[in-house]
């Protein structure tokens, strides 16, 4: 904080008994003085109350407080010295946002902010104890190393994860992780109906969710995915077993943009912001379990069921709408969850399987 004093006023006695007035230039110096004394110490009380003001600012924004008087310094200095904002965001942009994060308090802000490109986390669905249904989300931050809660959302109080009718397994919460969000697919209520009329997206960059355009035929025990920008959804029960809700597929293109609020000026649901259908299945035999759509090199996959047990595999052809066979050897060792990790045009991608028959990865 900026602190003043004043001089102490003379107490010396006249050193002549006689008085006389200032001279003309005198007085209209000595009136110049006290003008300038007034509008210092307005200039004074200013940034005092601006100083008071960042300090509150800082506060409200969880900056964390700095030492005494250097609190404007650190609000105002630069990223790299020497260099304007936008042309020292382009060269720490190639740091590994690790250091970012260690080094430097106005890098670490730049690290959260839309300039910087984003790194990916893990999201992961917590439950208290394994008899409760109280759900939460987490996402892991790789660049803090943290675990952080995700916002609640109303919705999420509807999705089941056990009930007392089935206490051998839990009930599936299905998501994709698609255009830069985390989108909850379907779920189960404790009346045993599908929780999700629509998509429920949440955005890391603005951490806050919103719903999706509403599915055709919400759904539970379904077939999830997502490839090319687009969420993939197959098969499953509705309200009441349908065989054509069993064989349907359903795909929402999120390639476009933000196109995922779900809805326009008035309220409808844009054009763009829908549910498509695309080729749908030979049969209903993929609405047994929740089952993951891994997309590999233009393809999606999955079986219907996991395990050692006879079971039946499909691919999906992006590029053709179509449905095939899945390959024997494929089929034969999908004995439990499965993905695949992203790779660059034109490379080949693995399909890593959790073998739960004999625990171990393939």
């Amino acid at each position: 904080m900026a602190c003043t004093t004043a001089a102490p006023e003379s107490r010396n006695p006249p050193t002549s008994a006689s008085c006389s007035l200032p001279s003309p230039e005198t007085a209209k110096g000595s009136h110049d003085q006290q003008q300038q004394q007034q509008q210092q110490q307005k200039q004074r009380k200013w940034q005092k109350r601006h100083h008071l003001q960042h300090q509150h600012q800082q506060k409200a924004e969880g900056v964390g407080e700095c030492h005494h008087g250097q609190e404007e310094e650190v609000e105002q200095q630069p990223l790299l010295p020497g260099l304007p904002d936008h042309l020292a965001q382009l060269c720490l942009a190639r740091l590994p946002p690790r250091l970012l994060f260690s080094l430097s308090r106005s890098w670490r802000r730049f690290l959260y902010s839309s300039s910087f490109p984003p790194f990916l986390s893990l999201y992961a669905l917590l439950s208290s104890n394994p008899s409760s249904s109280s759900i939460e989300l987490q996402a892991f931050d790789p660049v803090a190393a943290a675990w952080r809660p995700l916002p609640h959302h109303p919705q999420l109080r509807h999705l089941l994860l056990r009930h007392s009718a089935f206490l051998s397994r839990p009930f599936p919460v299905q998501s994709v992780a698609v255009a830069g969000r985390l989108v909850l697919l379907s779920g189960t209520t404790q009346a045993l109906l599908p929780a999700l009329p629509q998509p429920l997206v949440f955005h890391p960059s603005t951490s806050r969710w919103t719903f999706g355009p509403p599915l055709p035929a919400p759904r539970r025990w379904c077939a999830a995915g997502a490839a090319g920008g687009s969420v993939y959804v197959a098969s499953g029960v509705g309200y009441v077993y349908s065989a054509d809700v069993a064989r349907s597929v359903e795909r929402w293109d999120l390639s476009g943009g933000e196109g995922c609020s779900g809805r326009g000026r008035r309220g409808s649901v844009a054009e763009a912001d829908r549910w498509e259908k695309v080729a749908p299945l030979w049969d209903g035999r993929f609405s047994r379990d929740a089952v993951e759509l891994v997309a590999s090199e233009g393809k999606l996959c999955m079986v219907n069921v996991k395990g050692k047990a006879a079971k039946e595999g499909a691919v999906y052809d992006l590029a053709f709408d179509l449905w095939e066979n899945m390959p024997p050897g494929l089929l034969a060792g999908w004995t439990g969850p499965a993905a695949a990790a992203p790779v660059e045009a034109g490379g080949c991608s693995t399909i890593y399987v959790v073998d739960e028959v004999h625990d171990q990865y393939l």
